[in-house]
């Protein structure tokens, strides 16, 4: 073994005895209160998002805490092949753009990013969210003193089409509120807002019993906790409302009647 074989392992042995003695010796109490003061705090409110700090044995989301940090979030789940399916673009980034975007809104109500993900949609261009996450929210927050559904003229006819009169309530009441905030929705409803005999809309027809309560609900979760929704419009609410484009209006006309409608200017008098 040459000198410089031996030096290194004279070296790697010091090292090992070090780490063996710092193992060994209890913490003091100002190591004591230092590591306690590194380890990440529990939220102060039902919205703020923990993020990974330490390993404490606790279970955190990683947050992102800048833009930069989300777009890295929304480029790794393109990596991986886990877009959700209503994010998927031809269009890469504007595909990651539309994930950032939920993220951030995500975010505001306290949503990690994949939860927010799994849980926000896009629909007319504007951040929605599922009925389950809505759900969520307002349970998190603490406000709801209590929910009550039911339905009235349940059934189908021998061909298999709903009853017209099918209706579903929704009861919500508020903590400190005097009075429950009642909201229905019914197969006439459905008809008036075109929901019915369109193939697209399938569902209104195949499972009443699923679409009637969740509109009743997503009209009572909007009266009643629009602080707590914090501007989400419920998914299941905006994905049947059909977007038309502009008209144009020509004007031209318009505009001839406006200049035959100017009086002539009167000449000065002489």
């Amino acid at each position: 073994m040459n000198d410089d074989t031996q030096r290194e392992n004279d070296e790697l042995d010091a090292d090992v005895e070090r780490s063996d003695a710092k193992t060994e010796r209890p913490a003091t109490a100002e190591e004591d209160v230092q590591v306690e003061s590194e380890a990440p705090q529990p939220p102060s409110n039902g919205k703020e998002v923990v993020a990974l700090e330490a390993t404490t044995g606790e279970v955190v989301a990683i947050v992102p805490r800048t833009i930069e940090e989300a777009w890295r979030v929304a480029s790794a789940l393109q990596r991986a092949g886990m877009v959700p399916k209503g994010y998927e673009n031809a269009d890469k980034k504007k595909e990651a753009a539309t994930m950032v975007v939920s993220i951030l809104k995500g975010l505001e109500v306290g949503f990690p990013p994949i939860t927010a993900l799994s849980t926000i949609m896009v629909v007319n261009n504007r951040p929605c969210i599922w009925g389950d996450g809505a759900a969520a929210l307002i349970l998190k927050s603490g406000q709801l003193e209590h929910i009550k559904e039911w339905e009235e003229d349940v059934g189908f006819d021998d061909n298999g089409v709903p009853n017209p009169e099918w209706t579903a309530f929704c009861e919500v009441k508020r903590r400190n509120q005097s009075e429950p905030v009642t909201r229905k929705f019914s197969m006439l409803d459905a008809r008036r807002a075109k929901l019915l005999g369109n193939p697209r809309k399938a569902p209104w027809m195949m499972y009443p019993q699923r679409m009637l309560p969740a509109r009743a609900r997503a009209w009572a979760y909007r009266d009643v906790f629009s602080d707590v929704l914090s501007g989400f419009q419920i998914y299941e609410e905006m994905r049947d409302i059909e977007v038309t484009p502009p008209v144009e209006v020509d004007g031209s006309l318009l505009d001839d009647e406006v200049e035959d409608a100017i009086p002539a200017p009167t000449p000065a008098a002489s």
